[in-house]
């Protein structure tokens, strides 16, 4: 299947119809993911942790439940990218500070616990400032993320790595804390 620029800028409702419809396939879409974070994150600098194993492992076990329509779940299949500053388990979560850059939690933050069980598929953590707590999105573990639209400019503070990745169609749907973004009214629980 051919893939354009339309797919990754497609409501993440859009994506589950798709999934769901077997339209495209768990594994193909988390893939597809995959090679536009690797074309564009290097001039970017949002995604700071990928989890492909494990997500390629999940997608297989989201296919399989899509295959057999009752037993799959809201966001089954769909590609997330959480923020670095929620904690995941098995995967690191930095905050952007050197203290934690090899932190690695057994548990899930709640918005985390919730994604997955809806079955969504973590494929990485996006860059934030330091303890969250800046106007734009540096810090001393990664650099910088720079804005899709103009690589002069920052995409803004806490959530700036979770909005370039977005803006970029390098994820669908973003964790950020108590909420999701990317998210179109249609999945809103």
């Amino acid at each position: 299947m051919a893939y354009s620029d339309d797919l990754f800028f497609a409501p993440a409702g859009k994506l589950v119809e798709m999934l769901k419809a077997r339209e495209v396939s768990a594994s193909e879409l988390t893939q597809q993911f995959y090679k536009r974070i690797d074309a564009l994150n290097p001039q970017l600098n949002a995604v700071v942790t990928l989890v492909k194993e494990r997500a390629t492992r999940e997608a297989a076990e989201s296919d399989k439940r899509l295959a057999h329509k009752g037993e799959a779940r809201p966001l089954e299949g769909l590609p997330v990218t959480i923020k670095d500053s929620i904690i995941t388990e098995g995967v690191r979560s930095t905050w952007g500070m050197k203290i934690f850059e090899d932190y690695v939690s057994d548990t899930d933050a709640p918005v985390v616990a919730r994604l997955r069980a809806a079955g969504a598929i973590v494929i990485g953590k996006t860059n934030t400032p330091e303890m969250t707590m800046d106007y734009d999105c540096d810090n001393p573990l990664f650099g910088p993320t720079h804005n899709p639209w103009n690589r002069e400019r920052v995409p803004g503070g806490s959530s700036g790595g979770e909005g370039a990745a977005l803006a970029a169609g390098m994820s669908p749907l973003a964790g950020c804390g108590k909420s999701l973004i990317g998210c179109d009214s249609s999945l809103a629980t």
